[in-house]
């Protein structure tokens, strides 16, 4: 018998304001996380992996209503109500019911806990914010929960700070599992633990699932997590998803580019062996301010074609860097006629040589260039949008290699 859909995400995006504007200023905004689809069935345990700033955590944020969204839907199925969060103004209603369904663990055990709060009353703080019922009723839920999260009754009369990073964190567990949610998002919730603990965790979090059928979401930059505790996993980078599908095909063969570079970065247990080095000519880091022309990951990826989405800021940069190390000055300026076409000026005569053999180096990226005395005009190709390509009934990836309309 299949699981039936428990949430369904649908093309959802979210800005951040991080300039208010006013007088000449304008409005600025991040654009955080990007056009984000998938299905979450009931029972499925599902990891978003990325590198700090790929928008893991405020795709959490999004998924337990905490921010608005900027664009599309969130659909919630849950057994006694359906509940739908939406981009539109006042598509927000049942988010009190949407809170009492779904738990949150934090990363950080020693900073999600009042320190001034018995342990016994922060378990039962989200039982009596939601009215659930009586404290007397409370009392009969921690009871059952002790055994589960691996606590003993004695620490409900402690204070957080009586207690080890790895109690404190089974106590967050046992706040989460409280209201009896349906599904929990982990946020980090072994990165503050040594390795020991980490596993302790881990495998409690496993051996709850089994006992109540719950759905995870976990968040982590640890692929080795990922692959233990989930059967789905989600790549983000720059608030894009690139790949997507069931873990054990991801880790057996990843096929976008910066999945092969996260997996390739994995270390191993044994005597001897280096981490394999990037081959990417050129790795810099997006700022998520703007997003990139075509795939975000193509100024750091090592088999980028020209269609990829380079920009002519972009390639000025790489021109003006390249000069810079090979001649220590800038000596060029540069005019952005359009989205896809620029001049160089070169400003001192006695480089004119080593610019054009620059500019010949990256011609790949060209469409066309040509030069006018100390001016080089260049063009560049439209790019090609990305999308994403299902490769089997579980699989996606985003990245035009993969794109037979491409080809």
């Amino acid at each position: 018998m299949k699981a039936s859909t428990l949430i369904s995400i649908n093309d959802i995006s979210v800005d951040y304001e991080i300039a208010s504007g006013g007088g000449i200023l304008k409005k600025a905004y991040l654009r955080a996380i990007q056009d984000i689809s998938f299905v979450i069935k009931e029972g499925d345990t599902w990891s978003v992996v990325g590198e700090s700033g790929s928008g893991k955590s405020t795709l959490a944020m999004a998924l337990i209503g905490l921010i608005t969204l900027s664009d599309g839907t969130i659909n919630y199925n849950f057994n006694d109500q359906k509940i739908t969060i939406s981009s539109k103004k006042g598509k927000r209603k049942g988010m009190k019911s949407l809170w009492r369904k779904i738990g949150i663990v934090f990363q950080d055990p020693f900073s999600a806990l009042d320190p001034r709060i018995l342990i016994k009353d922060i378990i039962s703080e989200p039982f009596i914010g939601h009215k659930i019922g009586k404290k007397t009723e409370v009392m009969k839920r921690i009871e059952k929960l002790l055994p589960l999260v691996g606590l003993r009754a004695e620490y409900l009369e402690y204070f957080p700070d009586q207690l080890s990073g790895g109690l404190r964190q089974r106590v967050s567990i046992a706040r989460a599992l409280i209201n009896e949610p349906e599904f929990i998002i982990f946020d980090e919730p072994t990165s503050s633990l040594d390795v020991s603990l980490q596993a302790q965790i881990l495998n409690l979090i496993k051996s709850i699932q089994r006992s109540t059928k719950l759905t995870y979401l976990f968040i982590t930059h640890n692929l080795m997590v990922a692959r233990y505790i989930s059967e789905n996993i989600i790549v983000m980078y720059l608030g894009n998803i690139l790949e997507k599908g069931k873990t054990a095909d991801i880790f057996e063969k990843p096929l976008h580019p910066y999945t092969q570079l996260l997996m390739a970065s994995i270390p191993l247990p044994e005597p001897g062996y280096e981490l394999k080095k990037p081959s990417a000519e050129r790795v810099t880091q997006g700022s998520g301010i703007t997003i990139p022309n075509g795939c975000v990951f193509h100024d750091r990826c090592p088999v980028a074609t020209p269609y990829c989405g380079w920009t002519p800021d972009e390639l000025i940069t790489i021109i003006a860097n390249e000069l810079y190390n090979l001649t220590g000055e800038r000596g060029i300026s540069a005019e952005i006629i359009s989205e896809t076409s620029f001049d160089i000026h070169v400003v001192n005569g006695n480089i004119i040589s080593e610019v054009k053999d620059i500019i010949s180096r990256n011609s790949k990226f060209f469409k066309t260039f040509r030069e006018g005395g100390n001016v080089f005009h260049i063009e560049l190709f439209i790019p090609w949008k990305p999308r994403m390509i299902k490769v089997d009934e579980y699989r996606e990836v985003k990245c035009i290699l993969l794109d037979k309309e491409f080809k």
